[in-house]
């Protein structure tokens, strides 16, 4: 199935971002499920979305995600 994306979530104030993930069609959109750092980052900057790749299968999906992730870092390991 080729409905995946890979996406970034973007902090409006410094336009950096902030979160990297990949999911089916509605996943960058959706505010359910998101970790606690995300939360604040959102409640205090906003944030938009910017869509790197879609209609792609979840395997390729993973792998973009992945690269973007050692491309921004990750929080928790600085």
């Amino acid at each position: 199935m080729s409905n995946f994306c890979t996406y970034f979530h973007i902090n409006t104030q410094t336009n950096k971002v902030f979160y990297v993930g990949m999911g089916a069609k509605e996943r960058p959109f959706s505010l359910t499920g998101r970790s606690n750092f995300w939360k604040r980052i959102v409640k205090k900057y906003g944030y938009k979305v910017r869509i790197i790749k879609s209609n792609i299968s979840a395997e390729k999906a993973g792998e973009l995600e992945k690269k973007y992730i050692r491309k921004y870092g990750r929080r928790d390991l600085k």
